[in-house]
């Protein structure tokens, strides 16, 4: 007989589930972000900036303190709000996640990085037949000294890189 399969941790589903309502159900990115790791807040902010960090620099701001200010869990910076509507935009192409059911397999990429897949419909037994496949979306989350964070949305496997520009998938 083989062993079941171990679930993914209730604190990681709750921060996914938090994030997916705050982001697609609520339209609120800013009240989503402290459930976003530090890493992933970085790259994802050089992501958004690095096609437009001369434009940035000619409104008067460095790149790099823009980065810093949405480094925080609490970004107050004059161009958030532009960064916050852009992104929500991409994010509801996506889907409305926030009805998407997350099957309950844990799948661990490393000791304390696991991989959360929604999918907009559930296979029977709740999880992912081993050699399956299903459309979805893929979710990195890693466990910090604050709990669970979003660590990813564009990769199931890459552990993003800051940088100009950042790894990312």
């Amino acid at each position: 007989m083989e062993d079941d399969p171990e679930p993914i941790p209730d604190e990681a589903l709750d921060t996914v589930r938090r994030f997916t309502r705050l982001v697609w159900g609520e339209k609120n990115l800013r009240g989503a972000w402290p459930l976003v790791d530090g890493t992933f807040r970085q790259c994802w902010a050089q992501q958004w900036l690095y096609p437009i960090r001369d434009e940035v620099r000619a409104e008067g701001f460095d790149p790099d303190e823009v980065v810093a200010a949405f480094c925080s869990s609490r970004p107050d910076h004059p161009v958030w709000t532009p960064f916050e509507q852009g992104q929500l935009r991409i994010l509801a192409s996506m889907g409305d996640l926030d009805k998407w059911p997350i099957p309950l397999h844990r799948q661990r990429i490393t000791d304390d990085v696991d991989l959360v897949f929604l999918v907009p419909t559930v296979a029977p037994g709740g999880g992912i037949p081993p050699g399956g496949f299903m459309e979805g979306q893929s979710v990195l989350v890693r466990q910090t000294a604050d709990g669970w964070r979003i660590l990813s949305l564009w990769s199931d496997h890459v552990i993003p890189e800051p940088g100009w520009p950042p790894r990312l998938a």
